[in-house]
Order: structure tokens, then sequence, then C-alpha cells
């Protein structure tokens, strides 16, 4: 992989310069931009640019930034690695990674990923209670769209969940919005692919989003719905280990509502 490289363009004072340089981690500042070729494979720079607006700039910075750049931090406390991962990422159109456990990983899809995807919901039991993938063509637009609408304005939405010992799509999980009593609330929803059931992939996987959901790299919520089928014990039994609490019963289509907030 070659080194990952972001511009950023405004006029910055030093103080912002060390702020942003001693909150990253996994992403380095440099100030000349012709050095890029001294870091090694997988480096990931930011390379600052000031004075003026540069086409093409990945993001700005500071509240009085007024370039083209698509995304701005307002200060040198909102330039995070997060933040620098999802740039990258929404710029070059690749997955954000969301959340990695001990055997998981949790990831944004991809048109790349419709396959896997096919191979998932052929399983027994798959669409008992979730809707089937539409035909391919029809899928692709819609998983295009997802991408830009959902991932790209929200931040969040539903992922898919790998095993990483063999990368095996084995899932799907994340955040979605669902108007409840006429009001818009972010659900967890969940589902895994038939042959991995029992070995608790489902738990480790919700267990990770929650967290993600209610942190601050995350979309920070105070708290998270879910809905269940009252005839589902499996996804109910979940929710409760989750530490769901049981809201309203047996709603639209035999729903049980269920809240989590947020400690």
């Amino acid at each position: 992989m070659k080194n990952k490289v972001l511009l950023i363009t405004e006029v910055i004072s030093q103080q912002d310069l060390d702020e942003i340089r001693e909150n990253l981690r996994e992403w380095q500042v440099v100030t000349d931009c012709g050095k890029f070729n001294d870091f090694k494979e997988e480096s990931r720079v930011v390379c600052l640019v000031t004075n003026h607006d540069v086409p093409g700039a990945h993001f700005g910075f500071g509240s009085e930034y007024s370039g083209s750049a698509k995304y701005v931090a307002l200060d040198g406390e909102a330039v995070t690695d997060k933040f620098l991962d999802l740039v990258w990422a929404r710029h070059h159109k690749k997955p954000l990674k969301i959340a990695e456990t001990e055997r998981l990983i949790v990831r944004e899809m991809t048109a790349d990923d419709i396959e896997a995807m096919y191979e998932l919901y052929a399983y027994p039991g798959m669409t008992e209670y979730v809707e089937p993938l539409y035909e391919y063509e029809k899928e692709l637009e819609f998983t295009e769209d997802y991408i830009e609408n959902m991932y790209g304005f929200y931040g969040y939405g539903l992922w898919l969940v790998f095993r990483k010992e063999d990368g095996v799509l084995i899932g799907r999980a994340g955040l979605e919005n669902r108007v409840i009593d006429g009001e818009t609330q972010v659900e967890l929803g969940y589902m895994i692919g038939s042959p991995f059931w029992h070995s608790g992939y489902a738990k480790e996987c919700c267990e990770a989003i929650i967290d993600y959901a209610f942190s601050e790299e995350g979309p920070a919520l105070e708290r998270l719905a879910l809905c269940a089928r009252s005839d589902n014990a499996a996804s109910i039994g979940l929710a409760l280990k989750l530490g769901f609490s049981l809201y309203a019963e047996n709603l639209s289509e035999g729903m049980n509502l269920y809240f989590l907030t947020k400690k």
C-alpha cells in the first residue's frame, strides 16, 4: 500500500500545529509536501499547505475557512486519527473500518462486496426476518446510493462483519434510522449467517458497535433503539444480554421495542 497522503489548507498558527501533532497517534503532519517519498510504506501523512486554497485539498482548517474542501476541522482537537481516516476513505472511495474485536472486523460495505452478500443471504433461514437482496443491477444501484447518502451524510449505517481468521463475510450489523412514534430513533440492527450461529459473534460485534455509537469518535449517541419480532427469541435474548430494556411490546408487525441509554 502506498503512503496515505492528505492536504489541508488555510493559515494556521504554530499553536494549532502543535495541538494537531499532539492529538495524533497514527498520522504525521509535515509542512514540506515534497518529502513524501522519505516516509515508509503505509505511512499516514498530512501535508500542511498554508495561505491559500489548494484545488483538490482534502480538508480545510479553522472556523474562518472558506475554501472548496469538502471537510473542515474547526480546531486542532477535531483533527483526530479517526477524522483523517474518514477523510482519506471518503476521498479514495475506500471502506472505513468501524470496529475490530478479538475475532471480527466491522467495516463499511462497497460495491465489490455484493457477491459475498448474496452468499450470506443464501444461507438457510437468512430471510425469515429480513428482506432479501434485489437482483444484481438494482442491488448495485442501491448499494452505491446507500454508501453516498447514508454513510456520507450520517456517518453510520448498516455495515459488514468479517471473521478475521479467514476474511469470510459472516453477517451485517450497524446503526440505522427508524421512525418510532413519529420520532426518528437510531436503531441497532444485526444479522449473522446461520452457519455461524451459536458462536457469540452477534454479541461480540454488537458490543463493539454500541461502544462506537456512544463514543466521541462515533456519532456520540445518548440512546439506542432496538426492534425485535416478538417471536424471535434469539434476537430478544441478545437484546437483553446487551443491556437493552423493554419499552413496548407487540407494536406494528409484532415488534417489541427496546432502548439502551448511555451510562
